[in-house]
């Protein structure tokens, strides 16, 4: 009785010990496996995405890093010119951050942010050569003018790059309104120009 007792105890401990050995093996193999396989690359757009992220966190040298990468490699945001114009995990350099802002807003990047950007730079000649022509054609392109009608509208109010049109600039201010971006400033302007806030509501 003791005997067997014995043997099963040491084939229990067998059982154990095959077990315990299969599990360390095939972890082992697992590791290895990993370690063998190189991580998946980001996208530019990945790379630039997490980019943005640090710089959120405060990690602005490492943030910096990353959408300067995702740049060179195509894609590029409004992210690396704020970081040359602020001077974020990099050396402050006006010029440079026009550069990239410029081409985030011909790529229509950051849903057009970057294209009333590059209109703002060019009207007040900052990191660029005063052209209030081509803060026009920035303010008006697709993505800024929806985004920013009230730019338009004041574009066309103090015929900044355009010839002077109240008539078009009370249209744009609306459109600002009926958006609400900028409204309490397109609600004066319309009462400056004495229209109405809708076209039912003019005299």
């Amino acid at each position: 009785m003791k005997l067997a007792v014995k043997i099963s105890l040491a084939m229990l401990l067998g059982w154990v010990f095959v077990a315990v050995s299969t599990v360390l093996v095939l972890t082992i193999v697992g590791y290895w496996k990993m370690a063998a396989t190189p991580p998946k690359e980001l996208t530019p757009m990945e790379q630039y995405v997490k980019g943005v992220q640090y710089l959120h966190a405060g990690k602005n040298a490492a943030g910096f890093k990353l959408v300067l990468k995702a740049a060179e490699r195509g894609y590029v945001g409004l992210s690396l010119g704020n970081c040359y114009a602020e001077g974020r995990g990099v050396r402050k350099n006006e010029k440079e951050a026009f550069k990239w802002y410029l081409r985030a807003a011909q790529q229509g990047n950051d849903m057009g942010i970057a294209q009333a950007v590059v209109g703002s730079w060019y009207e007040e000649g900052r990191g660029v050569e005063k052209n209030e022509a081509e803060a026009f054609r920035y303010y008006s392109m697709e993505g800024a003018a929806r985004g920013w009608p009230c730019k338009v509208a004041r574009c066309y109010e103090h015929g900044i790059g355009v010839e002077k049109n109240i008539d078009e600039a009370i249209k744009w201010y609306r459109k600002s309104i009926a958006k609400g971006g900028y409204w309490p400033d397109s609600v004066k302007a319309l009462k400056r120009l004495g229209a109405s806030e809708s076209p039912e509501t003019s005299e």
